[in-house]
């Protein structure tokens, strides 16, 4: 359990408490007095542990589940691009939002005037 103090526009101080237990999920809750946020953050921490409030979050669900799920209901799309379709031409999107399908040597269109003849890429020896 964690207790942080803060300062309010008009002066006031609240407190926030914050209690994270592994396999729960974090709870937090603001009072205007430090006594009244000791007083709810026990409380919630011990029923928390015992129980009151939940189950662990881990103990729901496992991998195992999630897969056997996944491959029962099959979510659309599944496996389409196995399918037979070709595959998708790649596509080079230029600095200026402008597409291409193909790669060209000569990329220097979108280069400014400074930049042409300088590559970043290894020279092919060519």
């Amino acid at each position: 359990m964690q207790i942080l103090p803060r300062q309010k526009k008009n002066g006031k101080t609240s407190y926030t408490v914050r209690i994270r237990v592994q396999g729960y999920p974090p709870l937090s809750k603001t009072f205007p007095t430090h006594r009244e946020a000791i007083s709810w953050g026990k409380t919630a921490e011990g029923d928390l542990l015992a129980g009151r409030l939940g189950s662990p979050l881990a103990q729901l669900h496992t991998l195992r589940d999630a897969i056997e799920r996944f491959l029962e209901e099959k979510p659309p799309g599944y496996g389409s691009w196995l399918q037979g379709s070709p595959p998708a031409s790649p596509v080079l999107i230029t600095p200026f939002g402008s597409t291409s399908n193909t790669l060209h040597s000569s990329s220097a269109k979108g280069l400014c005037s400074s930049q042409r003849g300088t590559s970043r890429l290894p020279s092919t020896g060519s």
